[in-house]
């Protein structure tokens, strides 16, 4: 899995704990012809700063800080991916859009000071998250959200696969 950061506009650098996280700032052919070559338009034509994150502990590792719930319609997909029978004109591919996020409890409230960092670094206030498993879906988003709203979805495990989330500094019912 994937963990990405889009920092919209950024301006200055994001301040994180390197002992928890590493952030891998992705240079413009990356983001722009490598990652997201696939479907996300939208994704692809924001004016910011990319980054994968990883764990500070194990190099560029994203399992223990995140995975996602093993659900069966996650393995349906696997067995898809595996050459079975099935495809994503079948609807396969939406199974595995709606496995939810599973974030490390231990580091989350660094998770959450990351993004409170880079939401700083953001001229409009403003950035994406992505938990991506690579697979060819449609884009989806959440959002406009708050921090403090993104963080109670991603608690009470309300966060998808495959779905970019706009976070802003501002509150929003």
């Amino acid at each position: 899995m994937d963990i990405n950061i889009l920092c919209v506009k950024q301006k200055g650098k994001i301040k994180y704990n390197s002992q928890v996280f590493l952030l891998e700032k992705l240079n413009k052919k990356q983001t722009d012809g490598f990652i997201y070559q696939d479907n996300w338009f939208l994704y692809n034509s924001i004016i910011g700063c990319g980054y994968n994150l990883y764990s500070g502990k194990i190099d560029h590792a994203t399992y223990d800080l995140a995975d996602y719930a093993e659900t069966d319609t996650v393995a349906d997909y696997f067995r898809y991916l595996l050459c079975d029978d099935r495809s994503p004109e079948n609807g396969t591919i939406d199974l595995m859009t709606d496995a939810k996020v599973i974030f490390n409890a231990d580091l989350i409230d660094d998770f959450e000071e990351l993004l409170a960092n880079a939401i700083k670094c953001s001229q409009i206030k403003t950035c994406l998250v992505f938990f991506r498993i690579q697979a060819c879906c449609p884009e989806r988003y959440v959002g406009r959200i708050s921090l403090k709203q993104f963080f109670e979805k991603l608690r009470s495990g309300q966060v998808y696969l495959n779905t970019a989330y706009i976070i802003s500094e501002a509150e929003y019912d």
